[in-house]
């Protein structure tokens, strides 16, 4: 008599290779809710970071920072065309990659030279590291770093919910559609009056009401494939690392108008990550109306804001 050998036959085998491919398929989009929830966390952390930082360099200036110098100012120390990424670097403990930036009118190849270093702080890790360079700058050859958290110059649009409606707190000046100077964080050049920055105290719209930084870091747009620049400084005395308030979220990409204009955006599903001047960090959602985030992005136009 023959002895049967245990064993799998061919349907049963084709069973469990079906069930394993359904606990699969059931498990990954839950390991990449995790991941995706793990860099919302980092995120929104380094956004705290910042904000810690801008409030410590207020401590020790009395001032917030400038979101640029568009030249040499009366910021001290003055860097020319320094963004406020710079100036807060002391404060997020990168101490000695802000020794690198030389003051006064210096060559502008060492202040692109230490802008190829990467600080982490500012990037979003759910962008990709390609478009995590800047492709508007280098040094022999080596791209510079970019940011995905910008400064607030302040809004551009009207108030819509007042009859007649008003145009916002703002002053318009420069070229590429110009930049407010009814946000928080300024622009210190001749053109924008050498203003140092503002006090806490001169947020007279409450530090709870007032956006301080706002992420733009979504993968794909042009913004980021043509035009981005680094963390560092610009020779044209630009507003890089500073945009206006003008679009609703994830809106509205790179155009030859609205340089600093880009909306806010992210790769985090439904929405972006912001920093408000009190140092708290919210979650605002793609459907945010645009009333909302104008009355967020002014610092002393007397908006009430009213967050979910």
């Amino acid at each position: 008599m023959r002895r049967s050998r245990p064993g799998f036959t061919l349907i049963e085998l084709l069973v469990v290779i079906a069930i394993i491919a359904i606990l699969i398929g059931l498990l990954l989009p839950a390991v990449q809710k995790v991941r995706e929830a793990a860099a919302r966390t980092t995120c929104q952390n380094n956004l705290k970071q910042m904000g810690l930082a801008a409030h410590n360099y207020h401590d020790a200036k009395g001032k917030l920072p400038p979101a640029l110098t568009g030249g040499l100012s009366n910021v001290e120390p003055s860097i020319r065309y320094a963004t406020m990424h710079v100036y807060i670097l002391p404060y997020i403990e990168q101490e000695n990659l802000y020794r690198l930036f030389p003051t006064g009118n210096a060559n502008y190849n060492a202040l692109r030279e230490a802008g190829t270093n990467q600080v982490k702080t500012y990037l979003c890790p759910s962008s990709t590291q390609t478009e995590s360079l800047a492709s508007g700058e280098s040094f022999n050859g080596v791209r510079n770093y970019t940011v995905h958290y910008y400064a607030n110059l302040g809004p551009l649009g009207q108030n819509t919910s007042v009859t007649p409606a008003t145009a916002y707190e703002r002053r318009v000046i420069g070229s590429q559609g110009g930049y407010s100077l009814a946000g928080p964080l300024v622009v210190s050049s001749p053109a924008g009056g050498g203003s140092h920055g503002y006090t806490i105290m001169g947020l007279s719209d409450g530090t709870s009401n007032t956006l301080l930084f706002g992420e733009s870091s979504k993968n794909g747009w042009k913004f980021y494939r043509s035009w981005i620049r680094g963390w560092d400084n610009d020779s044209s005395g630009a507003t890089v690392t500073g945009k206006n308030m003008v679009y609703t979220i994830n809106s509205t990409d790179y155009t030859a108008n609205n340089f600093n204009n880009v909306s806010l955006s992210s790769n985090h599903s439904g929405g972006v990550s912001i920093a408000l001047a009190d140092g708290s960090i919210r979650f605002l959602r793609d459907s945010t109306p645009l009333d909302t985030l104008l009355r967020l992005a002014s610092r002393s136009g007397g908006e009430v804001v009213t967050l979910d």
